[in-house]
């Protein structure tokens, strides 16, 4: 059985654990706002005001990574719009997307350092999927997770475009409506990204950011008694069912979501070059040893790093090398944490070489 063939099942972690690299924008504001291609190649549009917050005037000292490689401006680039359109045409060498799924970074040099401003991270375990043909990446004024959309519009906004419905019903016990129960979702920082009361039947209604979203219901917004959250993903107008049931939850195409007792893990920095540090945490009462695993994106196991038994949270350096000492190419790799051939919790990060 090949790698690949094993792998998926990794993979359905991350869409529970999949976050923003460490560090990625500075700046409150964003300054990749949409990623797409047409019959000419691909696009990404730049937001000016997300520029100028990071002190960026010029593109000389700045590129474009991905995890096929890195592609520098070419010099003399000055955006003069609010929504700057670049293309390979503006790139000193040929930049690749893998569109099935990447993380598409703003870079800046800064001497011997290569600094990810922002990246767009998407595909398969990501809280945004791959776009189909027709749809782009967008990501809203303010720095925010990403969303697709269904009308591109390279140097405009489309918000209006990027906006699924999430609906459904909060039933008690005996399954009737709830009337006045909260209903909630977190974007992939974990903030608060929406909430809405269901009517005199019990029913929700809210429209929502295309892309994966955790969400609950609850009996009062601070402190009250939860369902079980779920994760569920949505595309730009269309519609999706989500019934909670107190105690329990039933979810057309969603997914239960980790317990907030789940094990940790991250590593900073991210993007990085060449090493990085892995920080790990087992949930409470856990006392068995661990293994924390680095594997590439076909699945090929590159480091393993053995946990003995009681050591509930600690930090590892990973220095980009395989057991055989050789480097790694850059690109995105996956770090797993498991125990007893059970995986417990999955990162990504990114390699810049």
């Amino acid at each position: 059985m090949s790698p690949r063939s094993v792998f998926p099942a990794v993979l359905l972690f991350l869409i529970l654990l999949c976050q923003f690299p460490a560090g990625a924008n500075p700046s409150p504001m964003t300054i990749l706002s949409e990623i797409a291609e047409d019959e000419s190649g691909w696009w990404i549009e730049l937001h000016a005001w997300g520029l100028e917050e990071n002190g960026i005037t010029s593109l000389d000292d700045c590129a474009l990574g991905s995890e096929a490689g890195i592609a520098a401006f070419n010099p003399g680039i000055s955006p003069e719009s609010i929504h700057p359109v670049v293309d390979q045409s503006d790139l000193q060498s040929q930049f690749i997307i893998d569109w099935s799924g990447d993380a598409v970074c703003f870079l800046r040099f800064a001497g011997q350092d290569t600094l990810a401003l922002q990246c767009c991270e998407f595909g398969e375990g990501c809280w945004v999927q791959a776009p189909l043909p027709w749809q782009s990446l967008f990501s809203y004024f303010f720095a925010s997770p990403w969303c697709k959309s269904d009308c591109p519009t390279p140097g405009e906004e489309n918000w209006d475009c990027t906006f699924g419905t999430l609906e459904g019903f909060v039933l008690d016990s005996l399954g009737f409506g709830t009337p006045g129960y909260w209903v909630a979702g977190a974007d992939p920082l974990g903030t608060l990204e929406f909430h809405t009361t269901t009517d005199d039947q019990g029913r929700y209604s809210v429209e929502v950011c295309s892309r994966v979203h955790e969400i609950w219901a609850t009996s009062y917004p601070w402190g009250g008694e939860e369902t079980a959250h779920v994760v569920i993903q949505t595309e730009p107008d269309s519609t999706y069912q989500a019934d909670f049931v107190q105690g329990t939850v039933g979810v057309e195409g969603g997914t239960p979501a980790t317990p907030a007792g789940r094990a940790l893990l991250s590593n900073y920095p991210n993007p990085f070059n060449p090493e990085t540090r892995i920080r790990w945490r087992l949930p409470p009462g856990f006392t068995a040893s661990a293994v924390l695993r680095v594997f590439n994106l076909l699945g090929e196991e590159l480091r393993a790093f053995w946990i003995p038994a009681g050591r509930r949270e600690g930090e590892l350096r990973w220095d980009g090398r395989d057991t055989r000492g050789k480097d790694v190419p850059g690109g995105i790799y996956l770090t797993q944490l498991e125990s007893e051939g059970r995986p417990m919790a999955v990162d990504r990060m990114l390699l810049l070489r």
